[in-house]
């Protein structure tokens, strides 16, 4: 919510009254995917920023709990023993914020431990070269350095926002990095084209310098030197346009000056990626990656014994993510299948890939594996969800040509603890549970429940069972009549103890088992509600010629089935029951049936949905607000006002969150005008009227979200995959003295600051009103320092205050702060917040964007006044009714926010009266091209302005940066292009 803040309340406004009078007048295959494999579908949505990745806990959605999983792309061993491994952002449960993934192990990867660094970005790539000096590099132009081991670690300055994917040093001084930023996007808004860079230093990493490649670059994924001279990096590169789709190529690049000139050495045909490459000497080495097409299965490693002057394919096939050699015979390549039945790839040769055998890891079938190294005889391979492989005689026959056996060879295993939470109900607003699975091994997940008295503040484990006759077992419903008596279903396996309903008389600090009367065969249960204490109801999805319904009449004590009569089942996966009152109820579930009954359950009846597909309508949760008016949450939302004899379509306008849209996984109403809903890739919804108009929540996180539970319109939790339990806060603000959470540029949303920037300032008791500056706030035209009492210190500077709010404060940087760490501090009538360290740099170059439906899209107007957009902007709410795309050879304006000074300058602490050009040439990028500037100044308080003639470009999204002064913007700002 905040990323649009800034610019709907600062910048469109400003625009609008203000650019008119002070604008100068001027005179087949599948397609390439930067993140295809990179990062699992369940994180694909993942926040890249320190800011975003810690807005999750930000009022009123707080994140009270998540699992913590290390999900590793790169791993470096120094020897058999010591090694270190980086990744995404995990979750410290014990802090409640997302930390960086930087792990060691001193033990060959048994154990693994991790280390602070201060910045919260994803790591793609690590290298060591002694027992103290690293570096890893990520996203977000992200270098970090250590001299101890990683016990501390140090940001090395790269003038860049690029991500960066490789990283290699032959010594203490000398060191490559490559990088990659979008500069295209496809008709569908996605990424499609990158332009690719590879860094150098000679000093350890205290300067980089971009080297010269060629221009066609796209994508380096991975970089190699044997010597200080001689060096290979590989990925993509761009062929061409096929319409507005950008056409690629797998490419090898080649240097022996030490990068000083880098030229093409091998490219594939179109549709192959490269993501590693291996040379153990100058001549011998080998890359590998993957092809795009469907049944392309010559082989995803290739091979050179020259130096890489000819290089031959060799038939190990999959998609590949790691290769590694221990000399010019013995080598492992490993990667990404996911859901395959024999786990992820692992590849393994003993005669330098004449031959390659397939390794399945049979224990494991849902990761993937993106790094792996390899030291005498200590294999170890990283991947997601923290998945580990290790071994210690990687090298041994096992018996069998075929590969079929030799997972013995493999120590399989999660490095923590992960849970899938499916159900939660709360008593009353301090007393809940909730329900689910857990991992007791790689591919073995059992029953769990958690628990809290306070809230969600604290959870604590209060059952954990291991699935008896398979597996996987889990819980799937929890619910409670008052603080001590609650009930949890699911199933676990079959005989005298099946294990599918639990009992707890003491607030869910112990449970018994119950049904062993009725689920003597074995039972699966997905849902249960209780009337009273006495009187419940449980859904199964056991297989009958009618559907059954599990009742009980005495607390659980007893259980019987009740046959509604109505032929088939209710569900194969999940479902929901709901009763307003001890006659009227429903149950809906995944195979598309609804039943109903008004007389306690003594008889049921089928009702019909609309708009159903030819079989199976997959329907998870029923919420009615009284006998007559209900919902039912699924593959689509139906809504009913006359107790479901007629249900009529619902269209929410999108189904989906920033992160990917699927299915609704459940719906509650507080009362006849609240109610919520959840869904897969963290879908989260809202309505205050009743049903008619629903609009998204952002609860910062891509997971599943299963199931919720409001016990008023101020109190609610929301639970799902990876262990993630958010509750809602409302409209509380907790009271004490302000906090500073983040502070990021207003206009990218990333950390830096300059001189006469617009920044973000985020935490909680920032403020306790919310408004603008107005009129009455100035003296003359000098700027306020303080709004209703909210007042900033910049290094010890007081800073121009815009924007207030309990949560959000946007705030100009004063000048005369001096370059490098500077303190941030809130002060209110409550107090002064702790100091919080902002970097401060003569540049903070960004470009005001919209933030809209997953994407981030430059303001820019045209000469006719007409903004520009793609379809995709449009016809979104809010939208200038004037919008079209940028048409090349035509001249555009575009805004910004921290370029620096002006000539002649401006005081900071004034009202801008006059335009003033920059004091520095500003540079534009629009995609792979660079644009002529016609003229680039400040023309308000923080607001810069350019105007800018569109170059020849592709139709579709082009990513926009400028750069001044070294610095460049962000590189996610897209303009459409249209001809």
């Amino acid at each position: 919510m905040y990323k649009r803040l800034l610019v709907v309340t600062l910048v469109l406004p400003a625009l609008q009254s203000l650019v008119g009078e002070q604008r100068p007048e001027t005179n087949a295959p599948k397609r390439v995917n930067a993140e295809r494999g990179f990062r699992p579908q369940a994180r694909g949505g993942f926040h890249n920023t320190a800011v975003a990745a810690q807005s999750a806990n930000l009022p009123p959605i707080v994140k009270q709990f998540e699992e913590t999983s290390y999900y590793l792309k790169d791993i470096a061993m120094l020897d058999a023993s010591t090694g270190w491994a980086v990744g995404e952002p995990h979750w410290d449960q014990a802090a409640l914020l997302y930390k960086v993934t930087i792990i060691k192990t001193t033990n060959g990867g048994d154990s693994w431990t991790a280390e602070e660094a201060g910045v919260v970005e994803s790591f793609s790539g690590i290298c060591f070269i002694d027992a103290n000096q690293g570096w890893v590099v990520g996203t977000n132009g992200t270098i970090l350095h250590t001299t101890d081991g990683g016990a501390h670690w140090v940001k090395q300055p790269a003038p860049a926002t690029d991500e960066f994917r490789g990283v290699f040093f032959t010594d203490a001084n000398t060191g490559w990095a490559t990088s990659l930023r979008p500069v295209h996007h496809g008709s569908f808004g996605e990424e499609d084209d990158w332009l690719s860079g590879i860094w150098s230093t000679r000093d350890g990493g205290t300067s980089w310098a971009q080297q010269q490649t060629p221009s066609s670059g796209s994508i380096l994924n991975r970089i190699d030197f044997v010597d200080s001279a001689t060096g290979w990096a590989v990925g993509v590169k761009f062929v061409d346009y096929d319409g507005d789709e950008a056409q690629h190529t797998g490419v090898i690049y080649h240097t022996s000056d030490g990068g000083r000139t880098w030229v093409e050495q091998y490219s594939t045909a179109v549709g192959f990626t490269f993501t590693a490459v291996d040379f153990v000497d100058a001549a011998n080495g080998w890359a590998a990656g993957f092809p795009h097409a469907f049944g392309d299965n010559d082989g995803s490693i290739f091979h050179t014994s020259d130096g890489g002057k000819s290089w031959g394919r060799q038939k190990a096939a999959d998609t590949l993510w790691g290769v590694r050699f221990a000399d010019r015979n013995r080598g492992y390549a490993i990667g990404t299948m996911y859901g395959a039945a024999w786990g992820p790839p692992v590849w393994r040769t003993l005669d330098g890939g004449a031959t390659w055998i397939e390794i399945p890891m049979l224990k494991h079938e849902g990761e993937g594996l993106y790094g792996v190294a390899i030291v005498g005889n200590q294999f170890v391979a990283i991947g997601d969800h923290d998945f580990m492989a290790t071994s210690s005689r990687p090298w041994d026959s096992c018996g069998t040509s075929s590969g079929l056996s030799c997972d013995s060879l493999f120590n399989q295993s999660y490095l923590n603890t992960h849970l899938n939470l499916h159900d939660v109900f709360f008593a009353n607003e301090n007393h809940g549970c909730a329900v689910g699975n857990t991992s007791f091994d790689v591919e073995l997940w059992g029953q769990v429940i958690l628990c809290t008295g306070d809230g969600g503040a604290t959870w604590t484990t209060r059952l954990k069972r291991p699935p008896k006759a398979s597996t996987l077992s889990l819980l799937g419903g929890v619910y409670f009549t008052d603080p001590l008596d609650g009930w949890a279903v699911g199933w676990s396996g079959f005989g005298k103890s099946p294990e599918g309903i639990w009992h707890t008389d003491d607030g869910g600090t112990s449970w018994k088992e119950q049904g062993q009367d009725i689920c003597g065969d074995g039972c699966e249960f997905h849902a249960v509600q209780f009337l009273s204490r006495q009187t419940g109801w449980a859904l199964p999805t056991t297989v009958w010629r009618n559907i059954k319904l599990a009742h009980t009449e005495d607390g659980g004590v007893h259980w019987s089935w009740v046959d509604t009569g109505i032929d088939g089942n209710v569900s194969s996966d999940w479902g929901g029951l709901d009763f307003t009152d001890d006659k009227h109820g429903w149950a809906v579930g995944s195979l598309g049936v609804v039943i109903h009954t008004e007389d306690g359950g003594a008889h049921w009846v089928r009702q019909t949905l609309p708009n159903q597909p030819i079989c199976c309508p997959r329907l998870y949760s029923a919420a009615f607000v009284d006998d007559q008016k209900g919902w039912i949450a699924g593959e689509n939302l139906y809504v009913t006002t006359d107790g479901g004899t007629h249900w009529s379509y619902k269209a929410l306008g999108f189904q989906s969150s920033p992160y990917g849209g699927g299915d609704l996984q459940d719906i509650q109403f507080v009362d006849s005008r609240n109610g919520w809903i959840t869904g897969d890739s963290g879908i989260l919804m809202r309505t205050t009227d009743g049903g008619d108009t629903w609009t998204f929540v952002d609860g910062g996180t891509s997971a599943q979200l299963r199931s919720l539970h409001f016990v008023d319109p101020q109190h609610g939790w929301i639970v799902g995959d990876s262990g993630t339990i958010l509750s809602y806060a409302g409209d509380r603000a907790p009271p004490g003295k302000p906090a500073v959470f983040s502070v990021v540029n207003g206009a990218s949303y990333l950390p830096g600051m300059a001189a006469a920037t617009w920044i973000s300032i985020l935490g909680a008791n920032l403020s306790a009103t919310t408004r603008t500056w107005n009129n009455a706030d100035f003296t003359g035209s000098k700027l306020p320092t303080q709004l209703d009492g909210v007042r900033v210190s910049i290094g010890g500077q007081p800073a121009y205050p815009y924007y207030i709010s309990p949560s959000q404060l946007n705030i100009l940087v004063p000048a005369g702060v001096p370059d490098g760490p500077a303190t941030v501090q809130v002060s209110t009538s409550q107090g002064t917040s702790d100091p919080f360290v902002a970097q401060q740099a003569k540049y903070s170059p960004s470009v005001f964007m919209y933030s809209i439906a997953g994407g981030q899209y430059v303001i820019a107007q045209a000469s006719d006044g007409s903004w520009i957009g793609g379809l995709d902007l449009m016809y979104e709410p809010g939208m200038p009714s004037r919008m079209r795309e940028a048409k090349p050879g035509e001249i555009i304006t575009i805004y910004g926010t921290g370029f620096g000074p002006t000539n002649p300058p401006v005081a900071t602490d004034s009202l801008v009266t006059q335009p003033a050009p920059l004091a520095a040439p500003v540079t534009f990028y629009f995609g792979r091209t660079t644009a002529e500037v016609v003229w680039a100044g400040l023309i308000g308080s923080g607001l810069y302005q350019f105007n800018i003639k569109v170059p020849n470009l592709p139709d579709g999204g082009n990513v926009i940066v400028a750069e001044i002064g070294g610095y460049r913007s962000q590189g996610d700002s897209v303009i459409s292009v249209g001809r």
